[in-house]
C-alpha cells in the first residue's frame, strides 16, 4: 500500500468480508474516490457536504480525490468535488461503466503514463493512486484481464493470406518475415514483395508452410470449385432452416468436405456474392445470413437486366466501330458530318478522343477516359497518342483536314470563339425585332445631308467608321469622323453587352473573322451601311494650317453613308486627283498636314510589311492558301489611319477636360539609335528594325491623358472601332453619358478592373491569331517544292558568333531566324530554303542555300 494512504482496521480481511471488500473496492474505484490523508477541517467540511453511501462500509470515510498535480491543465470532471457520484448512478465521464467493470484511467493531457521533466517520468498524484489501486484489485482477482474480441489465426512465416492491394484489387501472398511489430513482408505469385498490414488481410488460407509456388495451385483448385450454383443450394438449405452460417458451415454444404482449396473457394464465392447472403461480424467472426426469397429474386432480376444492358452496349459499340472503319475508307465529302458523329457517339468515345487530341479535359491525363480513347485507337490501328487521336478524328470527318488545336480547344470547351450560344442569338434577334429606346434621341443631330464615305478592305463586313468634309468658308474647313454607335442599341449590363465584354474583340483569322457581336447585328444595324440611315457618334474637327487642333465637336448623329470604297478604289481616286470626289482629296490634304504635325512632335513611323494570310475552304483538303506582304504605304490607308488617330486625340482631350475616366493610352519616349548610327545601316527594313528594337511598351491611365511618344501626341484614346473592340465601346458609354449630363457608368477603379480583363483577353486573342496564321503559313510552305529557293534580306545578326541572323523573306513579308552558312553584311540579299515545315507541331525553319 502506498505510504500516503491512511490505513485502518477497515482494510484488513479480518474486519471486512471478501464479498463486502470487493463491493467496496469496485464502488470506490468506479467513482474515483480514494482514501487520502486530509486535514481535519477539510474532512469536516466534506462530511458536511456529502453523506456516506449505504453500500459503503460505515467505518470508511468517503473523501473525493482532488488532483494537485501541476502538470494537469484541467481537472477531470469525474474527480471534481463539485461532481461527486454515488454508487448506482452514472457520470458523464463513466457513462459506460458498470459495477462489474473496472473504470478506465482518469483522463489526463500528459499522455498515458505522465510527462517527462529533466529526463525523469513524472506521474501525477491522482494517476499514481489509481494505478496502485488497480494493481491491488487485479492481484485480488477482482478485475478480469482484457481478452481479444476475435480469435484470428496467428500469422507466421509460411502463412498464405489474401490481401487487398487497393482499387478493389486483391491477391494471394505467402508471408516471409515480420516488417516491424505488426506488418509482414509477403511475396505474391509474380515474385513481388509487399509490406502487408493486418488491416489489408481479408482471409488466411488454412494450413502453413506454404511456398510461393503453392499460390498457383490454390488458385487453380479454388477456381475449379467456384460454382455459384452451389451457393444457391446452400442458400436454399439455410433459408429453410432460417439459420446463420459461418464460412466452414457453407463450405460443408457446398462441397461435403473441407480442404484449403474448397475453403478458399467458399470465401471467394461469398466475397463476390451480392445475391444470396448478407455478411455480418459477430464476436470477431464473419457469419452469413440468407436473404429473403423476394430479395434474392429482385436481385437476380436486376442482374439479368444489367447483363442485357451490357450486351446492348457491346452491340452498339460494335456498330460504332464498324462505322468508324467504313468512314475511314470513304472520300472526305462522303464521310458523316461532325453533328452526325456526335449523335452516333457511344459511351463518349469521340469526346474522349477529342480530349486526348487537344490534351485538355478528362482524357488528357490517366483515367478511364484516356483508356477508352487509347482502346479505340488501338482497335482502329492508330498509335495511342495525341497525334493518333488527331489523325483519326480527321480521317473520319469529325474534324477538318486542317485543325488548329488552340482554336478547337476554345470552341470545344465552352469559350465559344467561333459560334454564339443560343441565348445570345435570341437576344440579337429580339433586339432587331424590338428596337430599344434611344437615350440620345433628343440630342442626336441629323447629318444625313452630309456626304459620308466609308473606306475598308473588300472582305470587311462590319463597317465602323466613315469620313466626310465640310467647307466652312474663308479658307476654313472641318473634317468629320463618323463612328458606328452600337451603344445606341446595346445598353450596359445586358446579355449582349456581357457577351461583348467576354469576347473583348473581333477575331481576325485567315479563314475569316469571328465577330464580337452576332453577325445579324455587327453586319446589320450596327454597321455604317451605304444608302441606309445609321446612328453614329460623330467627331468634327477644325484643323489649323500647321496640323494642330483648332476646335472640335462630339455629337451623337444620324448619317447616311453615300459610298463604300475599298482601299484600292480610294487609292485610284487619289492618284488621279479625281474631280468626281473632291472631298476625298481635301480630306487627304488634312490628313497629310496632321501627319507632318505629329512628325514634328516626335512621332516615330516604322515602315515594315505585315504578313497577310487568306484561306478559302479551310475545312477541306483542297484549301486555297494565299500568303502575301501588306505594306501600309497606301495613300488611302494612311488617310484613314491619320483620321482615326485624330479622333483618338480629340477624345483624350475632351475626356481629360471633363474629368471622365477613360482608358487613356500612352507610351514613354523611346531611346532611339543616334541618327549617325541609323545612317550607317542600309536604308529600308534594316533601319526600321533598328528603330523598332528600341521602342518602349505602351502604358495606360484612367484619370487623364498621358503623352504617347510614338504617335507624337499629348494624349490618345482608342475610340474608332466599337463594333469590334470592347474597349472602344466602353469609351462610347463613358463619353455619351457625359454629353447627356449624367454620371459615367464606371469610375476609375471600376474601369481599371474591366480594362485589366480586356487587356488580358486581348493578348490571348493576339496569340491565337498568330498561332492560326503561323499554322496556315507553315502549311503553305509545306506544299511548296522542297527545292524552291526564296529571296531574303539580312536584317540583323541575332548571335553573330553562332551565325544566327534575322532575315526578311521579301516575297511574303515573313521575318524569321536563319542559321547562316556564310558571313554577309547587313542588307545583303541571300537565298534561303525551307528545312522543315510541320503545321501541327508549329515548326517552320529556313536555312541558307
Amino acid at each position: 500500500m502506498d505510504p500516503g494512504f491512511e490505513q485502518g482496521p477497515e482494510w484488513t480481511h479480518g474486519t471486512i468480508s471478501k464479498a463486502s471488500h470487493a463491493t467496496h473496492v469496485h464502488a470506490t474505484l468506479l467513482h474515483a474516490h480514494v482514501h487520502v490523508p486530509r486535514p481535519a477541517d477539510t474532512r469536516a467540511r466534506d462530511a458536511a457536504r456529502t453523506s456516506t453511501p449505504s453500500s459503503f462500509h460505515p467505518s470508511v470515510p468517503w473523501i473525493p480525490l482532488t488532483c494537485t498535480c501541476t502538470s494537469m491543465r484541467t481537472r477531470p470532471s469525474c474527480l471534481d468535488e463539485r461532481s461527486q457520484v454515488r454508487p448506482g448512478s452514472r457520470s458523464t465521464s463513466h457513462a459506460n461503466a458498470d459495477v462489474g467493470a473496472f473504470p478506465r484511467a482518469p483522463p489526463t493531457r500528459t499522455g498515458p503514463r505522465g510527462r517527462r521533466e529533466g529526463g525523469r517520468l513524472r506521474i501525477c498524484a491522482h494517476r499514481r493512486m489509481w494505478m496502485a489501486l488497480r494493481g491491488a484489485a487485479r492481484r485480488q482477482g477482482l478485475v478480469p484481464r482484457a481478452r481479444s474480441l476475435s480469435a484470428a489465426p496467428a500469422l507466421r512465416k509460411g502463412s498464405m493470406v489474401e490481401f487487398h492491394k487497393g482499387d478493389r484489387k486483391w491477391d494471394l501472398a505467402v508471408l516471409d518475415k515480420p516488417d516491424g511489430k505488426k506488418n509482414w513482408f509477403g511475396t505474391d505469385r509474380n515474385g513481388i514483395i509487399f509490406s502487408i498490414r493486418p488491416q489489408q488481410i481479408a482471409f488466411t488460407v488454412p494450413g502453413d508452410g506454404y511456398n510461393v509456388e503453392d499460390i498457383g495451385t490454390v488458385l487453380s483448385q479454388s477456381r475449379q470449385n467456384r460454382d455459384p450454383e452451389l451457393l444457391r443450394v446452400a442458400w436454399e438449405i439455410l433459408q429453410d432452416e432460417g439459420n446463420e452460417a459461418s464460412v466452414e458451415d457453407i463450405e460443408k454444404m457446398m462441397f461435403s468436405t473441407s480442404s484449403p482449396a474448397t475453403k478458399y473457394a467458399t470465401h471467394r464465392i461469398l466475397s463476390e456474392d451480392v445475391v444470396y447472403f448478407k455478411r455480418k461480424i459477430k464476436k470477431g467472426t464473419a457469419v452469413f445470413e440468407p436473404r429473403k426469397p423476394e430479395q434474392v429474386h429482385k436481385r437476380l432480376e436486376e442482374m439479368e437486366k444489367a447483363k442485357q444492358r451490357v450486351e446492348e452496349e457491346k452491340r452498339k459499340m460494335a456498330a460504332f466501330e464498324a462505322a468508324i472503319r467504313e468512314a475511314i475508307q470513304l472520300p472526305r465529302e462522303q464521310r458523316p458530318k461532325p453533328e452526325e458523329w456526335r449523335e452516333r457517339d457511344v459511351n463518349g468515345r469521340l469526346e474522349a478522343l477529342e480530349s486526348m487530341a487537344l490534351n485538355v479535359g478528362p482524357a488528357a491525363g490517366t483515367g478511364e477516359e484516356r483508356e477508352a480513347a487509347e482502346d479505340t485507337l488501338l482497335k482502329m490501328g492508330y498509335e495511342p497518342s495525341n497525334e493518333g487521336a488527331h489523325q483519326l478524328l480527321s480521317d473520319i470527318g469529325m474534324w477538318g483536314a486542317y485543325e488548329i488545336l488552340e482554336l478547337r480547344r476554345k470552341e470545344t470547351f465552352g469559350l465559344g470563339i467561333k459560334s454564339f450560344k443560343q441565348n445570345i442569338c435570341e437576344a440579337a434577334e429580339e433586339l432587331i425585332a424590338s428596337t430599344p429606346p434611344d437615350a440620345d434621341q433628343s440630342r442626336r443631330v441629323d447629318l444625313t445631308s452630309m456626304k459620308v464615305l466609308t473606306i475598308d478592305d473588300e472582305s470587311t463586313t462590319e463597317i465602323d467608321d466613315g469620313v466626310s468634309f465640310e467647307d466652312l468658308g474663308n479658307g476654313r474647313s472641318r473634317v468629320w469622323i463618323h463612328i458606328a454607335d452600337p451603344t445606341r442599341w446595346v445598353h450596359m449590363d445586358t446579355v449582349l453587352e456581357r457577351e461583348a465584354r467576354r469576347r473583348t474583340s473581333t477575331v481576325y483569322l485567315p479563314t475569316g473573322s469571328v465577330p464580337m457581336f452576332p453577325r445579324v447585328l455587327s453586319d446589320g444595324p450596327f454597321s455604317l451601311r451605304a444608302g441606309q440611315k445609321c446612328c453614329a457618334f460623330s467627331i468634327g474637327v477644325v484643323v489649323a494650317e500647321d496640323g494642330s487642333i483648332e476646335s472640335y465637336d462630339m455629337i451623337p448623329s444620324l448619317i447616311t453613308p453615300k459610298y463604300r470604297l475599298t482601299y484600292d478604289d480610294a487609292d485610284e481616286l487619289l492618284s488621279e486627283n479625281s474631280a468626281m470626289e473632291p472631298e476625298l482629296t481635301a480630306i487627304a490634304q488634312v490628313a497629310e498636314s496632321r501627319r507632318a504635325y505629329r512628325t514634328r512632335n516626335g512621332a516615330v513611323d516604322i515602315a515594315l510589311p505585315e504578313t497577310n494570310v487568306k484561306v478559302k475552304n479551310g475545312f477541306h483538303e483542297d484549301a486555297e492558301i494565299d500568303v502575301y506582304p501588306l505594306y501600309i504605304d497606301s495613300p488611302s490607308r494612311k488617310l484613314v489611319a491619320e483620321l482615326m488617330i485624330l479622333a483618338g486625340e480629340v477624345t483624350a482631350l475632351a475626356g481629360t477636360a471633363a474629368g471622365i475616366a477613360l482608358p487613356y493610352r500612352g507610351q514613354p519616349t523611346p531611346d532611339l539609335p543616334p541618327m549617325e548610327d541609323l545612317l550607317m545601316l542600309p536604308e529600308g527594313p534594316c533601319r526600321e528594325i533598328a528603330k523598332r528594337s528600341r521602342m518602349t511598351r505602351s502604358v495606360q491611365s484612367y484619370n487623364g491623358a498621358i503623352r504617347h511618344a510614338s504617335l507624337g501626341l499629348a494624349g490618345y484614346c482608342q475610340v474608332s472601332s466599337p463594333i469590334r473592340r470592347y474597349g472602344d465601346m466602353l469609351v462610347h458609354y463613358q463619353m455619351k453619358a457625359h454629353l447627356r449630363g449624367t454620371n459615367a457608368p464606371l469610375n476609375e477603379e471600376e474601369l481599371a478592373l474591366v480594362m485589366d480583363y480586356v487587356g488580358s483577353a486581348a493578348r490571348e486573342t493576339q496569340l491565337l491569331q498568330r498561332e492560326v496564321e503561323s499554322f496556315w503559313t507553315t502549311e503553305f510552305f509545306r506544299r511548296q517544292p522542297r527545292d524552291r529557293a526564296y529571296k531574303a534580306l539580312l536584317l540583323r545578326w541575332l548571335r553573330e558568333d553562332s551565325m544566327l541572323a534575322s532575315v526578311l523573306v521579301e516575297e511574303f513579308g515573313i521575318e524569321t531566324a536563319v542559321r547562316m552558312k556564310n558571313g554577309h553584311p547587313l542588307g545583303a540579299h541571300i537565298s534561303v530554303g525551307v528545312s522543315e515545315a510541320n503545321p501541327r507541331a508549329g515548326r517552320l525553319f529556313f536555312e541558307e542555300w
